[in-house]
């Protein structure tokens, strides 16, 4: 039994994707693993989002403090 090759990019997706529904409906151990996996994933992402917006804020609030001492400083040398 040789089956005919797809005839196009969407019939070959379809295939694929069947042929995974099917792996995954004779192994759902197969299947947890894959979802944790996405799950980890994410909240991976979301940490690292989460992350970068810490160090955005903390380097603008330490930026918004040495020009206000930058300041002080040169209002004292003022007479």
């Amino acid at each position: 039994m040789s089956e005919e090759p797809p005839g196009s990019v969407v019939q070959a997706t379809g295939k694929v994707a069947e042929r995974i529904v099917n792996g995954f409906s004779n192994s759902p151990g197969l299947l947890l693993i894959v979802l944790l996996n996405v799950g980890l994933i994410g909240m991976a992402g979301y940490a690292l989002i989460a992350i970068a917006r810490m160090s955005s804020e903390g380097r603008t609030q330490i930026m918004s403090v040495l020009e206000a001492c930058i300041a002080g400083q040169d209002d004292r040398r003022v007479p």
